[in-house]
């Protein structure tokens, strides 16, 4: 039933569908706040708010306590002062609404991709004379084929995130990370797109440097665009030493148009706020720490060193074993554009789960990548992919029950949450495994798409 339905109403109307459902969650938020001790709007989006008053008085939006943010976020919603206090809820939904978005153009061009390669070496085989016809009608034949399979795969990666309910909640409470994860998709959508030119390098460069300024997060995905973008084959050392030190005309635009963007938005926020802009903005996130309680594996040693200040060697501690994942995940799978979203899923989930400070709004981060990446765990089964994701829920839910009686009981639990911690990351490196095991790769999918 539920197949027929999804299959009768285009992808705009869905579209329209959740734009009214996020309306009516914003509608119920308003009437919680007033009627609930439990407020429905992020903590967050009043300091944002707050920020942006500041802003229309000529001030420093840092004068808000815990304004940790970028100037810009505070620009963008500074309607909420004279206009409504939910036009930020309002013009986080758009971003969110433009993730489901993209994220199906992604799937779309990702199945080009892989066709247009397969056309490109059946065309190669064929004698030169035969060659010209037959290139034009096989790229016929790959578009058809997208329009007619592979888009429908496109649509349902676009459901997964439209109709989720948690990223439905985290837009129409009033958080912002939607805008750094449409910068990031942007990106790749540009990184992907058949036949990109430099000036789509450029571009892409461009909203990478933007999404890097919303959230440090993406920088971690750098290496992997720009070798995705090379055009190289890399098989030995020999060929990353020179995919790295000798760019390509797209490397170069890639790397400008992140330098530009980024360069642009700090220089110019340095100059209206100062020092404290690059402490609040940047810096504050690098060194953050949670001595309370958070998912990290690291939270314990956080507590336990809640009154010295931290060394460098805590920092290496710490950031080494996620950093060479990271790099490991790069190589692996960001040399290929066909491979690019799935190595940013990993990445993400990687940065989240080795981060000393884990938090459930960081879940986000590795959320809109995940649709992309779905389609290619087929291998793993669908009893599989509901036991990890369970698996995941328990473990979550294992850190929260203790996490509980210490915050709102006032028990001594500290113990215990380093312990449920060191559970959930567990849990999460074992399904990353199950994640790279059960990747199908580009050659495979199209077999199964045939």
């Amino acid at each position: 039933m539920f197949k027929k339905y999804f299959r009768k109403v285009s992808f705009r109307t869905h579209v329209g569908i959740n734009f009214l459902l996020r309306i009516v969650l914003i509608m119920y938020g308003d009437f919680m706040d007033q009627h609930s001790q439990v407020p429905y709007t992020d903590i967050d989006y009043k300091v944002i708010t707050d920020g942006a008053g500041h802003i229309l008085e000529g001030k420093s939006p840092y004068r808000r306590h815990t304004f940790r943010y970028s100037p810009l976020l505070a620009l963008i919603v500074l309607p909420n002062q004279f206009l409504h206090r939910n036009f930020g809820k309002f013009l986080f939904v758009i971003f969110d609404l433009a993730v489901g978005v993209l994220i199906r153009l992604i799937v779309d061009n990702e199945y080009r991709l892989i066709y247009q390669k397969n056309a490109q070496i059946m065309v190669e085989m064929l004698p030169k004379r035969a060659q010209k016809g037959a290139r034009g009608r096989l790229e016929n034949a790959v578009e058809a084929a997208v329009k007619k399979k592979c888009s429908r795969v496109g649509q349902f990666c676009g459901y997964m995130w439209l109709y989720n309910p948690l990223t439905m909640v985290i837009a129409t409470r009033g958080n912002s990370d939607a805008i750094a994860s449409f910068f990031i998709l942007l990106t790749l959508y540009l990184v992907q797109k058949p036949g990109s030119s430099s000036v789509d390098c450029l571009l892409a460069g461009i909203f990478h440097g933007l999404a890097v300024h919303f959230r440090l997060f993406p920088l971690a995905f750098s290496l992997a665009y720009y070798l995705s973008v090379s055009g190289r084959c890399f098989r030995t050392l020999t060929d990353f030493a020179e995919g790295i030190l000798l760019p390509t005309r797209k490397q170069l635009a890639l790397v400008v148009g992140t330098v530009a963007s980024l360069g642009a938005l700090t220089v110019g926020f340095f100059w209206m706020y100062g020092e404290e802009f690059l402490q609040e903005t940047y810096f504050y996130h690098l060194t953050r720490r949670d001595t309370r309680h958070n998912f990290s594996v690291f939270f314990y040693m956080q507590y336990l060193r809640g009154n010295l200040p931290g060394s460098v060697l805590d920092k290496i501690f710490t950031a080494t074993p996620g950093l060479l994942v990271l790099l490991l995940l790069s190589v692996t799978f960001g040399r290929s554009r066909q491979t690019l979203s799935f190595c940013l899923f990993a990445q993400a989930y990687t940065m989240v789960t080795f981060n000393s400070v884990v938090t459930s709004q960081y879940f986000v981060w590795f959320l809109a990548l995940l649709p992309i990446s779905a389609k290619n765990l087929s291998r793993m089964g669908a009893k599989s992919a509901i036991a990890y994701t369970v698996l995941w829920f328990l473990a979550q839910g294992a850190w929260l029950l203790p996490a509980y009686l210490l915050e709102f009981k006032g028990w001594n639990m500290f113990e215990f949450i380093w312990m449920q911690g060191l559970l959930f990351f567990s849990v999460n490196i074992f399904i990353l495994q199950r994640l790279i095991a059960n990747y199908d790769t580009p050659i495979d999918l199209t077999i199964k798409q045939m």
